[in-house]
């Protein structure tokens, strides 16, 4: 019987490298059934968390399918000493493993697990929902559940040749947060898929600090028109991902945890509670401009509380109260550091020539960029070597039971998994 078990138990040894090989991850370490692996480290760094969890999935599917075996798995992030040796081999130390070991215990068969850090870099792209845990362990522990099929991250290449846009970004919100002001960025561009890129990988480098920003970013349509109606769901969608509440909770649930988190349970939460409650679905449809004055009073208290960032996409495609709102928001509002970040196609202009320009407001337009062949960035990536021992502080993502993963500098996931049978 242990023979028989081996072979399943080998072929998942070699699935695993081979997915964390294919997601630009490093394995660097293995006892028993715990595998940890880094991520980040030869390639793109900042993509590193993302590609740490789209790991985990990959693997949790690869070892589901064999007879005997089941993977659980975490990804983190934390402080670690890595050292790479003069044959390659790379070795992860300090409290990271234990953490994530930690985290591992209470993984249910089956299940992704991730750090709060990592839940706030990839929301964008992953749909999360709360972990009820001890009250010793640590808190907003998310379970990952599935990738969004629509998002597509930036790249390594793409993301340095937006480099100065993004910084133009960045400083408003910064202008934001220091002058505790609405300000509007409206970034145009033709390309819709570059475009969205472009907000995530904004979304992304905002959320590597959830103390200091949160961001909310409502679905963007996929096409024809949208209107009020349309925003105040994507809103309640957006802050349910943000926030990990349960996506399947009643509408009045949703509600009540949104209201009463921003503003209490005092008068202003019941007042703006009982608005919301008394216009939710399907009664909201007749009173689309109420429910929205309400979301607006709910975001300022939120930007209050903390400093936020709301990504609009696609509002070449919206109806002209979504603008109105939109422009009202910005206009209107004071003492709040709230930064609203609109994406368009340049023929919102053409409906709207004097956009943005009731409140604090800029433009930036996104000019297409050359393609970049693939292979020869590869090349030379995989011709650059490092000193024979290399060692670094790194912030590193973590998975457990099954098998692990991590990243490289800065910022870098890993991974720790186990394989039970």
């Amino acid at each position: 019987m242990p023979e028989q078990l081996d072979v399943p138990l080998n072929e998942a040894a070699a699935s695993l490298a081979e997915i964390v090989e294919a997601h630009e991850g490093t394995i660097v370490g293995s006892l028993g059934y715990l595998t940890a692996a880094l991520f980040g480290l030869r390639d793109d760094w900042a993509a590193a968390p993302l590609e740490a969890v789209r790991a985990a999935f990959a693997m949790r599917d690869s070892v589901g399918g064999l007879p005997g075996l089941g993977i659980e798995a975490v990804v983190t992030m934390g402080r670690a000493l890595v050292r790479e040796d003069s044959a390659g081999a790379v070795s992860v130390v300090g409290t990271l493993l234990d953490t994530a070991q930690h985290l591992l215990s209470d993984v249910p068969p089956g299940k992704v697990h991730v750090g709060p850090e990592v839940a706030a870099c990839t929301e964008g792209w992953v749909r999360y929902r709360k972990v009820a845990r001890g009250p010793d362990a640590a808190a907003k522990v998310r379970e990952a559940c599935a990738l969004h099929p629509r998002e597509v991250p930036v790249r390594g290449g793409e993301a340095h040749a937006r480099e100065h846009e993004l910084a133009i970004v960045s400083s408003h919100l910064d202008h934001s947060r220091h002058h505790h002001a609405p300000y509007l960025v409206t970034v145009l561009g033709d390309q819709d898929q570059s475009r969205s890129r472009f907000l995530t990988e904004f979304q992304h480098r905002v959320g590597r600090l959830p103390d200091e920003a949160r961001v909310l970013r409502p679905a963007a349509p996929e096409q024809g028109g949208y209107g009020l109606l349309g925003l105040t769901d994507a809103l309640l969608d957006a802050w349910a991902a943000s926030s990990g509440a349960r996506r399947d909770a009643p509408v009045d649930e949703l509600l009540t945890e949104l209201v009463r988190g921003a503003a209490g349970t005092g008068p202003t939460g019941d007042r703006l509670l009982r608005s919301l409650l008394v216009s939710a679905p399907p009664f909201h449809a007749a009173r689309p401009r109420a429910v929205m004055d309400v979301w607006k009073e709910l975001l300022v208290l939120c930007a209050r509380q903390l400093p936020l960032v709301l990504c609009l996409d696609g509002l070449h495609l919206a109806d002209e109260s979504v603008l109105d709102w939109v422009e009202e928001l910005v206009a209107t509002v004071e003492d709040a550091p709230l930064l609203v970040v609109a994406g368009a196609r340049p023929q919102l202009l053409g409906r709207r020539p004097l956009w943005g320009g009731r409140g604090r407001t800029s433009m930036l337009s996104l000019a297409p960029l050359p393609e970049a062949p693939a292979a020869p960035l590869r090349v030379a990536a995989a011709g650059h070597r490092r000193p024979a021992v290399h060692q670094r502080v790194a912030e590193v993502p973590r998975q457990t039971r099954g098998q692990g993963w991590g990243a490289g500098p800065g910022d870098e996931p890993h991974v720790e998994r186990r394989i039970a049978r």
